[in-house]
């Protein structure tokens, strides 16, 4: 056994001592002593100077340390820098593992490398130069002289190691300096190699201080072939830390602030085809961005990118979702935000240069332009496409929802409310500046505008308000302006199949005018095809085709008055070309408004649509161009084939009249052709509508509005005359009651010298069933059945008017002559006051030197059953005559200077009596030449017996006269011959009369009478007419005078109605105290002598006015109502209508009274000013309290009614004095007036003055003396 383990030993010592051991032991030896010695300082004498030679760098070591055993190196503190010491990079410790296991690998094999603490910098100095350019320009050199490889050394790295690296950036070659610090770097990679399809996992953690980010990154490498994939993770990166990297980002973009999250997977492979790479599953989120860009400011609360994918390979790119939430963008006063925005889905393909993305979702939209806030609901689209090159875009559809612009401050209605707006098929050519859309459709919007009194519109003004601000914020950089002004200058074209256009309400007010204008539209639609052309300098060329507008119901206001209304408006197809430069060009098919009604007032300030549009007077802008010099604007061409009017009325009010005008046009209808703005055209037109207030108008024809030039047949049936009644008043006291205007003819109308235009009427013209009524609204005064003119020709250039024919139809008339002895015609006339008195001067008729203002020419006028009554009110009984059934001829009626009419009359008189009018004249110049003759035949002599009683004291019970009546005038002078035949002629008793004559009547009689009981009387009479004493009654009384002074036994001659009657009147005068209605004894006694006078006068009433004085009567009042007060405080109550009588100023009572009441009602500073105003030598006693008691009568109100009242019980006493006693009226006799008369100008009594009237009939037979039957008989009807 030991035999064998020494043989064992000594053969191992043999071999262990053999040459090759030795020098295997040798070489051992010897890398051992190399590895642990020589390393080191080998490695630290060496890398210095290859740094300098191959890399143009200076390097320094700490320490080198190998241990040849382990086969581990470690490099402590290598540190690289520039020849100018700059530093580079370098590391704390570098440790590498090198494993055995490589021989048999027949690959490089390391257990690990390790790189501790590792820094490298990067310095870009001003200029642009690296501090790693020297190593760069040396490792190209290096790079060129190195034989290339096609082959890949074989590698395995089981872990590679690096921890709390950093790496430093500074850029001074930017604006702004920049230098940045990624601290730690910490990255591992396990089983890293070369080998082919081997695969490691990798790891690398990073902290970016200043971005406060951290990027985590893992995954899987390969080198042979390169392939990688992994998944990284950036969170917590600051992007306004971040935006200071990118150099000179600040031009264009400013971070404020924000935070980015970004997630992403990758894959890269570089194969035989080629590099091919890809990012999956991409994601972001960035939260609270605040940034500026563009001179805009932009916020966002979170920015969220789900799902994204990149294909490098296939040059594609998608997105399934982009969301923001809280985004806005404002610059200078305008802002836009937007609560979320989702675009679900894009892809990209960057190789065709092409993208789709899908629908696009924006909330809760609300933003500010100038002044103006905007609000939305939501904007959303359909998917579409997008071609970079061809610059197109194709969006098959967009809507924007609940659209609303309103003003920013107060609580205003919103200026735009649009639910709905929608577009459809839009495709742009940005390359061929073309944009096309299918349709655009508006629905139930409501707009709300104001023009301004500048001109502008308030909206527009309120969304520029802010545009001073906005031209302040940084232009965008040369480039980006240059490729926008390039695009913008170029021809744009737009066109858009439809627009469907559908306003719920359209609010339009215009403030230019000086009484704002607003109107009202509801129910608006409108439906077209567009196509413009758009260019910068230059005007843009629009075409519209087919464009249909309906309108539904609209009101016009002015100053809160109703000036216009419709149900609807509707135009037809349409056609719209702008060219551009050239005019505009309007073809319209039909347009057609129903129910348009309109307001026409004239009131003191002129007619209110003159009003409604009359101007705000501004001044004119520094910039407003002269208008003598402003170029002419291109009239547009416009036709209007068809215009419609249908259900069309108006309310025509003249307030200027007495009394208000109103009529009521009606169911009108009117249309016309071919419209346009060529005003020299004639335009064919219609219009027909009714009164409804009586009556139908129609015309058609053809008008040329300028020069104005046309023809129109008009027809006007029973046109209501009683709405102009009121256009009497000025000139006389008469009501219209009824009448009708009717006319048919042509009207020609022709430009005129002046603004009025010339017209011409020829036709016929009737007017129908005229009544003229006096004020009592029952007494007829004038009027006709019918009034027609045939051949009629009416000129107003000059004023001219001409009848063939003119028929007056039953025709009526009365004539009164008032209990004054005035005509009812002087009563109804109504005169103005002259400026000044002219002298006394001869009266002339009109002359040739004078001519009428109108040449009139009536060939003929037939009168059919004429009708005029007469009456004598001045006498008593009242005297009646009525001439009835006149008819007869009228010719030639003429203004021409030697012209005479032929009168032909024919009457009847009261019930037998009969009247014939012969003879010429000329009507407008009558004392020129007149030949005149009136002849009555067998009237009732009965029925003139009240002139015979008032005139010559004795009745008439029977007779008959004949009476022949015969003018002539020339040259003013007159001519007659009167001659009377009065036929068995009866006295009745005798009247007591004061005017009556003393003659011996019956022996007259006697005298004058024939033996056939007849008495035949001529009166020739003659005067000067120019005399101003000239009157034909005084001519004729005086002829009668004449005869019966020299037939006294014959002396009644002619009617009484033609003289007036004398006597005295009682005093007319009532005299009454200030505020009181009691009657002193004078008035009462005078109150009995005019009962007594009346009672006399049977057919008289009195009317008594019920009187007061608005001064005296209130003062008095006042001063009683501040007395009774007094007393009042003082424990004396006075009934209202009780007289309070005097103070008792000597009364320190009554006095502390009045101040009291004074105080109630002022201050005491008025009373202590009221004080020392009073003059200090006054001799009234108590003047503060008479002052005093002047104020509190001045403050005391009374009203109109007590006024009144006081008017009225005055008006009662006078009734009840003249109603009592012996001599006492009827009290049908005594009419109170309705109405209270006012009086001025007393200084002491308020006088009440009594008037006269007709008494009823009953009244009258009341208390009238009983009178002879035939006295009865001869009252006319």
């Amino acid at each position: 056994m030991s035999n064998t383990v020494h043989t064992v030993w000594s053969r191992l010592r043999r071999i262990a001592l053999s040459l090759p051991v030795l020098i295997v032991a040798g070489l051992f030896v010897l890398y051992v002593a190399l590895g642990y010695l020589a390393v080191g300082p080998l490695a630290a004498h060496y890398i210095p100077g290859l740094a300098q030679s191959q890399l143009d760098s200076r390097a320094t070591v700490g320490k080198v340390a190998f241990d040849p055993l382990r086969l581990d190196l470690t490099v402590d503190r290598l540190q690289l820098r520039t020849p100018q010491g700059v530093p580079l990079a370098g590391f704390d410790k570098l440790f590498v593992d090198f494993a055995p296991a490589s021989l048999l690998r027949w690959a490089w094999t390391f257990h690990q490398i390790r790189i501790d603490q590792p820094q490298v910098n990067v310095a870009i100095a001003k200029g642009g130069a690296m501090n790693w350019d020297a190593l760069v320009r040396a490792l190209k050199r290096g790079s060129k002289s190195a034989k290339p490889s096609d082959t890949i050394p074989r590698v395995m790295i089981e872990q590679l190691q690096i921890a709390g690296g950093t790496v430093r950036y500074a850029d001074a070659n930017r604006d702004h300096p920049y230098t940045t610090r990624l601290t730690p770097l910490n990255l591992q990679v396990n089983d890293l190699s070369t080998l082919p399809k081997a695969r490691g996992q990798y790891a690398l953690s990073l902290l970016l201080p200043q971005q406060k980010a951290t990027l985590r990154w893992k995954g899987y490498l390969g080198i042979n072939p390169l392939v990688s994939g992994g998944e990284a993770e950036l969170t917590g990166l600051d992007l306004a830390a971040t935006a200071h990297a990118v150099p000179n980002l600040s031009r264009t973009l400013r971070i404020a602030s924000g935070t980015a999250t970004i997630r992403a997977a990758y894959s890269v492979v570089l194969g035989n085809t080629g590099l091919q790479w890809a990012v999956n599953d991409l994601g972001a989120r960035v939260e609270d961005l605040n940034a500026k860009a563009a001179g805009a400011d932009l916020q966002s609360q979170t920015l969220q990118l789900d799902k994204a994918r990149i294909d490098g390979s296939a040059q594609t790119a998608s997105l399934q979702a982009l969301a923001f939430t809280g985004l806005s963008a404002a610059t200078g006063t305008n802002r836009m935000a937007l609560q979320t925005a989702q675009l679900q889905g894009a892809q990209f393909d960057w190789g065709k240069r092409q993208a789709a993305f899908g629908p696009l979702r924006l909330q809760d939209i609300q933003g500010q332009i100038g002044q103006a806030t905007v609000q939305a609901a939501r904007l959303q689209t359909q998917p579409g496409t997008v071609d970079l090159a061809r610059q197109a875009l194709q969006l098959p559809q967009a809507a924007l929802q609940d659209l609303q612009l309103q003003p920013q401050l107060g609580k205003a209605a919103p200026w735009l409310q649009l639910p709905t707006l929608e577009v459809d098929a839009l495709q742009a050519d940005l390359a061929q500046h073309r944009v096309q859309l299918g349709a655009v459709q508006i629905d139930a919007a409501s707009v709300r505008l104001a023009r301004l009194p500048d001109g502008q519109i308030d909206l527009l003004q309120a969304m520029n308000a802010a545009s001073a601000k906005t031209a302040a914020e940084p232009a965008p950089q040369p480039q980006v302006a240059d490729k926008i002004a390039a695009r913008a200058a170029a021809d744009w074209t737009v066109a858009v199949q439809r627009i469907a256009t559908r306003l719920q309400a359209v609010d339009y007010t215009d403030q230019s005018f000086k009484a704002p204008l607003h109107l009202q539209i509801k129910d608006a639609t409108l439906d077209t095809a567009l196509r413009a052309t758009l260019s910068v300098g230059a005007p843009a060329q629009l075409q519209a085709s087919d464009l249909q507008l309906k309108l539904g119901a609209m009101l016009a206001e002015s100053r809160a008055q109703p000036l216009a209304h419709w149900r609807s408006l509707q135009l037809g197809p349409t056609q719209i070309d702008l060219p551009g430069s050239s005019a505009m060009r309007i073809r319209a098919g039909a347009l057609s408004v129903d129910g348009l009604h309109a307001q026409v007032q004239l009131g003191k300030d002129g007619l209110n649509w003159a009003q409604a549009f009359a101007p705000l007077a501004t001044a004119a802008s520094p910039g407003t161009a002269n208008p003598a010099t402003r170029k002419p604007a291109v009239e547009p061409d416009l036709q209007i084939k068809n215009l419609t009017l249908r259900n069309l009325s108006a309310q025509l009010t003249d307030s200027m009249a007495p009394e208000p005008i109103r009529l009521d046009l009606i169911q009108g209808q009117a249309s016309a052709q071919n419209l346009g703005l060529d005003l020299s055209k004639p335009v064919p037109l219609q219009l027909r509508f009714a009164l409804k207030q009586g009556g139908q108008f129609s015309a058609h024809g053809q008008l040329a509005p300028q020069p104005l030039a046309g023809t129109l047949q008009v027809q006007v049936q029973q046109f209501a005359l009683l709405p102009f009644g009121s256009l009497l008043k000025p000139f006389v006291r008469l009501l219209l009651t009824s009448g009708t205007a009717s006319m048919d003819g042509t009207v020609r109308l022709r430009a005129g010298q002046g603004i009025a235009p010339q017209v011409t009427y020829t036709g016929r013209a009737q007017v129908d069933n005229l009544a003229l009524v006096e004020p009592d609204g029952r007494t007829p005064f004038l009027g006709w059945r019918q009034l027609a003119a045939s051949g009629m020709t009416v000129d107003t250039a000059p004023l001219s008017v001409a009848i063939t024919d003119l028929q007056v139809v039953e025709p009526y008339g009365r004539i009164v002559l008032n209990p004054d002895r005035t005509l009812n015609v002087q009563a109804i006339l109504l005169t103005r006051k002259p400026a000044a008195a002219p002298a006394p001067a001869a009266r002339t008729e009109q002359g040739p030197d004078q001519p009428l203002p109108l040449a009139l020419r009536i060939d003929r006028t037939a009168i059919d059953n004429a009708d005029v009554d007469f009456a004598d009110q001045s006498i008593k009984p009242e005297f009646r005559v009525r001439m009835q059934k006149l008819s007869g001829v009228i010719n030639g009626l003429s203004d021409a200077p030697d012209s005479s009419a032929q009168i032909e009359l024919d009457g009847q008189v009261n019930d037998y009596g009969q009247a014939k009018v012969r003879g010429r004249l000329q009507p407008f110049r009558a004392t020129n030449a007149t030949d005149v003759t009136l002849d009555f035949r067998n009237l009732d002599m009965a029925a003139i017996s009240p002139y015979s009683g008032k005139f010559a004291g004795r009745t008439i019970e029977s007779g008959r006269l004949d009476a022949r009546l015969e003018y002539k005038i020339q040259k003013a002078q007159m001519e007659g011959d009167n001659q009377f035949i009065i036929t068995r002629l009866k006295l009745g008793p005798h009247v007591d009369s004061p005017d009556a004559m003393n003659l011996p009547l019956d022996l007259a009689i006697a005298v004058l009478e024939n033996s056939d009981g007849v008495i035949d009387i001529n009166l020739p009479v003659h005067g000067d007419l120019n005399s101003p004493k000239f009157s034909y009654g005084g001519i004729i009384w005086q002829a009668i005078v004449n005869v019966l002074t020299k037939v006294v036994t014959a002396p009644f001659r002619a009617l009484g109605a033609l003289f007036g009657g004398g006597g005295g009147q009682p005093p007319q005068d009532v005299h009454f105290a200030p505020g009181s209605a009691e009657l002193a004894p004078p008035e009462r006694e005078k109150l009995l002598q005019i009962a007594q006078a009346l009672s006399k006068r049977p057919r008289l009433e009195l009317q008594v006015p019920p009187t007061v004085d608005p001064v005296l009567d209130a003062a008095a009042l006042q001063h009683a109502a501040v007395r009774r007060q007094v007393l009042a405080r003082l424990g004396v109550n006075v009934p209202p209508e009780a007289n309070p009588g005097p103070l008792d100023l000597g009364s320190a009572r009554t006095r502390n009274a009045i101040d009291a009441l004074y105080l109630d009602q002022h201050p005491t500073s008025a009373l202590e000013a009221l004080k020392a105003s009073l003059p200090k030598d006054s001799k009234e006693e108590y003047p503060l309290q008479h002052a005093l008691l002047a104020q509190l009568a001045k403050a005391v109100v009374i009203p109109q009614a007590a006024l009144d009242a006081l008017a009225q019980r005055r008006a009662k006493v006078v009734a009840a004095a003249l109603t009592s006693g012996a001599s006492a009226l009827p009290s049908v006799r005594v009419q109170i007036e309705p109405a209270v008369k006012p009086v001025s100008g007393a200084q002491k009594d308020v006088t009440l003055k009594l008037g006269l009237g007709t008494a009823p009939a009953a009244a009258a037979a009341a208390t009238a003396p009983s009178a002879p039957a035939s006295a009865a008989a001869s009252q006319g009807r």
